[in-house]
């Protein structure tokens, strides 16, 4: 599929805040190297506001489509690809990743002051608990929902601590936090990602 001018903005707007923050990066950095002007910018984005929301959205479809292609090639099981999802940020911090999430990056720093991107951001965190809750549902979780919650904060507690701590054991220690809930929680099926 051919990248349009709109998502190739998107795309641009994406890296330079992932890069370097949204409210400290003007739209200026956003275009610097595309050849795009500020009047083809506003032509599809009437507020950078409206951009770090594109952003967002970006972010989400393919963060999750993503992390949904990798746990299935690493995982047959529920319970291992919810660990997977441990295993890949673990692996992205050792790699020197510290970006942590968009989606958590856009509601601190918009928090209480744009609804758009708030919005978005909520959009982002109630899907990937959808995709763990159907995962919790698939192992037997007695309360899938509730044992989603518990593994979404888990993983996005790792994903900030160890955005900080620039370790990543902090993953690690997440990972064999969510495997003692999902061991208590899931029907009792060995995982092949166990290890």
């Amino acid at each position: 599929m051919l990248e349009t001018k709109r998502d190739e903005i998107v795309r641009s707007a994406f890296n330079a805040f992932y890069t370097r923050g949204f409210l400290a990066t003007p739209v200026d950095a956003v275009l610097a190297d595309t050849g795009i002007s500020k009047r083809t910018l506003y032509k599809y984005f009437r507020t950078k506001e409206a951009l770090v929301e594109a952003a967002v959205d970006y972010y989400s479809r393919a963060a999750l489509e993503g992390i949904g292609a990798e746990i299935e090639k690493r995982a047959t099981d529920p319970k291992g690809r919810i660990l997977a999802m441990f295993d890949i940020k673990s692996e992205a911090i050792a790699a020197g990743d510290f970006s942590g999430c968009f989606a958590i990056n856009a509601r601190l720093e918009y928090d209480g002051k744009e609804p758009g991107i708030e919005a978005a951001c909520d959009s982002f965190f109630a899907e990937l608990e959808a995709v763990i809750i159907g995962l919790c549902t698939e192992g037997g979780a007695v309360d899938p929902a509730a044992l989603a919650r518990q593994i979404v904060v888990l993983l996005e507690g790792a994903i900030v601590y160890g955005r900080f701590r620039r370790d990543p054991t902090v993953a690690i220690a997440a990972r064999e936090a969510a495997r003692a809930l999902l061991d208590r929680d899931f029907k009792a099926a060995p995982s092949a990602n166990e290890a």
